[in-house]
This record gives C-alpha cells, structure tokens and sequence, in this order.
C-alpha cells in the first residue's frame, strides 16, 4: 500500500512540474530582442541616443557602449527611428529589422562626427 501511495506522489509531483515548466516555455515562445548600436564614425560609442520601434511604440536610449536592446520582442518585421542627439528630429526613420524566434537582431548605424562649435 505504502509503494503504491509513493508512486502516486511522485507521478502527481511530476505532473505539477510539467505543467509549470510547459507554461514557462510556452510563454517565451515566438519570441527574440533587437539589438541597435549608434556610432561617430572614428568609432566613438554614442550614449544616450533614442531609439523608438515604431511598431510597439516603445523606445530606449543607448548606454555608454552605444548599445541599447529591447528583450521579449515578438517575431516579425519592425522600424526604428533614432534621434542621436535628442533634439526631436529623427536621424534615422523607418529603419527595417526582422525578429526571429529565439534571437536577437542586431543593426548598427555609423553618424559623421558632429561640428565642434565656435564661440566668439
């Protein structure tokens, strides 16, 4: 009796895990990230330029290295717009990416180097 109650929690137990792992599973399917990086072109990274997909109407601002990601991005094809130096006007508009299930699409985009400016 007493083997036969264990192979019942065990197989309950199991059970219990396949549900909880299947949904955790099914709940990331379809889905990858984009990756976007802005550079001068002497290779200097760019911090803080926004980035917006169009798409979902999110938007981040690249970090230090010049690289800003958006994670959980369902499969498919989006636009970017960049804004590198916030002043409201996009440097970069409708730029396509394609998300691929399970990866991370990446785009990286090369700005000339801005004019110094001369105060008198």
């Amino acid at each position: 009796m007493f083997l036969f109650r264990k192979k019942k929690i065990i197989l309950l137990l199991l059970f219990v895990l396949i549900v909880i792992l299947g949904k955790g599973v099914y709940a990331c399917a379809g889905n990858g990230g984009i990756g976007k990086a802005c550079f001068y072109d002497d290779e200097t990274p760019i911090n803080g330029a926004k980035v917006q997909v169009n798409e979902l109407a999110i938007c981040g601002y690249t970090a230090a290295n010049g690289w800003v990601y958006f994670y959980d991005i369902p499969a498919g094809t989006y636009h970017l717009n960049v804004d590198v130096d916030n002043d409201g006007v996009w440097d970069v508009e409708n730029e396509e990416i394609t998300v691929v299930s399970g990866e991370t699409a990446t785009l990286i985009n090369w700005f000339p180097l801005p004019k110094a400016q001369v105060y008198i």
